[in-house]
């Protein structure tokens, strides 16, 4: 099983994103969600994910911010965004992936 948390600011977009997991990918447990940057931090350390499905526009913290402050990044990280001209910087955080919005089975 693949270990996961999901990181976003919009509940309707963690349940989306929740139900086509559950739905097309079953070798992936999500472990728990969280609403803002500062939440995702504290289930990080929690947790040690092996994923982590990321928001990048959130308030107070965005999900690079976010990322910055972690010592280290040991999991791999699957951005999701509305904005698809931040590719470049996500492909600078090692990113897995990067969904845009809203949500594709087929991606």
């Amino acid at each position: 099983m693949i270990r996961t948390l999901l990181v976003d600011d919009e509940a309707h977009c963690i349940a989306t994103l929740r139900w086509h997991i559950e739905v097309y990918c079953p070798q992936v447990q999500i472990i728990d969600t969280y609403s803002s940057g500062a939440e995702g931090l504290t289930g990080i350390c929690t947790h040690q994910p092996d994923l982590v499905f990321l928001d990048i526009a959130m308030p107070q913290m965005s999900g690079f911010d976010m990322l910055q402050r972690l010592a280290v990044i040991d999991f791999h990280v699957i951005f999701t965004t509305d904005y698809d001209l931040r590719v470049i910087h996500a492909i600078r955080f090692s990113a897995l992936d990067y969904i845009i919005k809203p949500i594709d089975k087929e991606e």
